[in-house]
C-alpha cells in the first residue's frame, strides 16, 4: 500500500521587530525626523498627540505623548515570510493634523533598525515627528 504525504511550506523565515520611541512637536513644516536626541528640531510639544506603530494592518494601541511631547517605546513582534513586504507605519496625529512614517521592513534603511555598524551598546535614534499648524 502507497502512502502520500503532501508537505506545505509556507516560506517563514523567522521573527523580526521594530521599535520606536521619540516626540511630537508643533513646527512651520510638518514632517519626521530620525535623530540621536528627542526634539531635535526644540519645537513645543502637541498637547494630545497620539502616536501608533502599525504592521502590515494589525496595529498596535496608540499612544499619547506626555507633557514634554515624548512618546515611549511602541514595539511590533512579527514573522516574516518569505516574498512577502512587511510594511511598517507610524503615525502621529492631533486633531485633524497627521504625519506617517512608512517603510518596506525588507528593504528598509530605516536607521533603527539597519544600525549595524555601531558597536554595542548602540546609541538611541528618535523617530520625532513635527505636526504643522
Amino acid at each position: 500500500m502507497w502512502r502520500y504525504s503532501l508537505v506545505l511550506v509556507a516560506g517563514c523565515v523567522g521573527e523580526a521587530a521594530v521599535s520606536y520611541q521619540g516626540t511630537v512637536t508643533e513646527g512651520p513644516v510638518a514632517g519626521y525626523e530620525f535623530a540621536t536626541v528627542a526634539n531635535p528640531t526644540g519645537g513645543a510639544p502637541v498637547a494630545g498627540a497620539t502616536v501608533q506603530l502599525c504592521v502590515d494592518d494589525r496595529c498596535g494601541a496608540p499612544q499619547t505623548v506626555d507633557s514634554t511631547g515624548a512618546y515611549g517605546e511602541l514595539e511590533q513582534v512579527f514573522g516574516g515570510f518569505a516574498g512577502h513586504d512587511t510594511r511598517i507605519t507610524v503615525t502621529a496625529s492631533a486633531a485633524d493634523r497627521r504625519v506617517e512614517y512608512t517603510t518596506i521592513y525588507e528593504d528598509t534603511s530605516d536607521p533603527t533598525v539597519a544600525n549595524g555598524s555601531c558597536s554595542t551598546p548602540c546609541p538611541s535614534r528618535y523617530l520625532s515627528f513635527v505636526l504643522a499648524p
